[in-house]
């Protein structure tokens, strides 16, 4: 029984804790510029959104696992992993806006940390926070059952591409971020939320 539930949560953990510290940002972005050119939304990826909206409108609650990479050469750099509880509420009150709010709690440290976020699907775009071209996004993938985006910040030299995958399921979302930093991976956290 035991070695069942280690081969399962090794299973179950594998994509998180298999990702190497410092790789590069996946080949089909190494010609991004800073601006997305690839947001516009089809009719049909439109309806779609606004019915994944619809779907997760509500609170979920579940665990969170992930790292953060330490050093800056590949050969030593390391993950510092981290776990938490994470509540997220979504409102879609407004149609083509969806806010969220998210408390996720440090299991090691017991500290908890707010954030927020809104994502426009509207006016033809799928953008986050703001609705214009700053909030714009890449898309790779949007049904109403799937959102995989792209979107860069940029902090002096130092320029951040995050990537943000949410998939559901009737009663689970999937929520994945992963961070690059100057093209390299330096951080990425999972949750799997129930309602």
């Amino acid at each position: 029984m035991y070695k069942l539930v280690l081969l399962l949560l090794f299973v179950v953990n594998a994509p998180l804790w298999a990702a190497q510290c410092l790789t590069p940002i996946p080949n089909s972005f190494n010609t991004l510029s800073e601006q997305p050119q690839s947001n516009k939304l089809s009719t049909t990826q439109q309806k779609s959104m606004l019915r994944l909206f619809d779907a997760i409108a509500t609170s979920w609650r579940g665990d969170g696992q992930g790292f953060m990479c330490i050093g800056e050469e590949f050969a030593s750099a390391y993950k510092k992993y981290k776990t938490y509880d994470i509540e997220l509420d979504f409102n879609h009150d407004t149609r083509g806006v969806l806010k969220a709010r998210q408390t996720s709690k440090d299991n090691e440290s017991l500290r908890e940390k707010l954030a927020s976020l809104t994502l426009y699907a509207n006016k033809g775009f799928l953008r986050f926070d703001q609705n214009s071209q700053a909030g714009d996004v890449w898309l790779e993938a949007v049904s109403s059952t799937e959102l995989n985006v792209w979107s860069t910040t940029r902090k002096g030299n130092l320029v951040s591409l995050y990537q943000r995958h949410l998939k559901r399921t009737s009663n689970t979302l999937h929520v994945t971020l992963r961070e690059y930093t100057n093209r390299r991976l330096t951080s990425e956290y999972s949750a799997v939320l129930k309602r």
